[in-house]
This record gives C-alpha cells, structure tokens and sequence, in this order.
C-alpha cells in the first residue's frame, strides 16, 4: 500500500501531490492514442493516467505503428513499383497513395483499435 505525504496548511492535512514527468515524448501516433483513449476509452484513460503508465502506452503504440507503416510502405513499393515516366508529380502521387493507404491500416490496426 502506498503512503502518501501530507503538508499541514491552517490546520488542515493536504496531500502532497507531484506530476510525474513524461518519459518519453510523444509525436504523431502517440498523441492520437492519448486523445482516442480520453474520447472512447475512458476507464481505460483514468486507469493508466493514475498508474502512471500512460505515457509508456502512448509510446509502446507509438514504436508499434511506426515500425508497421514502414513494413508496410516497403511491402507496398515490392508490389507497386514507382511508374517508368519523367513526370515528377505522378511519382509524387504515387508515393503519397502508398504512405496515405499504409497510415490508413496503421491507424485501424495499431492506434484507433479497441483494446
């Protein structure tokens, strides 16, 4: 059981209470776990906020969808190679079809599924 520390202030008995610093910072897939879980997942939000694993979830999410979408962008180029023209835009168009569609499955995948 915890014991927690107490400051006397006018003779009442207040609890001392610290932040705890975030361990790790969090980018794009992380921050979106943390805000999904705050809408959808309540329960699950306040329990991990009060264990003091949130961040550490966040960022275990975080590394899982990034290595993913990287899986799954090279799977992509295997399959879908670049086309053969000089057009410099639909190359880019290209490309951008592969990383949009691949953070599309990494999103229901990883980050926006219900535990």
């Amino acid at each position: 059981m915890q014991q927690f520390l107490y400051m006397e202030k006018d003779k009442i008995l207040y609890p001392v209470v610290e932040a705890i610093p975030d361990r790790y910072p969090l980018s794009k897939y992380g921050r979106m776990r943390k805000q999904f879980l705050k809408d959808h997942r309540s329960g699950m939000y306040t329990t991990l906020l009060t264990e003091g694993i949130l961040n550490e979830h966040c960022h275990m999410i975080e590394v899982a969808a990034m290595e993913r979408k990287d899986c799954i962008v090279a799977q992509m180029r295997r399959q879908n190679p670049p086309p053969k023209t000089d057009g410099f835009m639909e190359t880019v168009r290209h490309n951008n079809f592969i990383s949009d569609t691949a953070e599309q499955i990494v999103l229901d995948e990883i980050v926006l599924k219900l535990p």
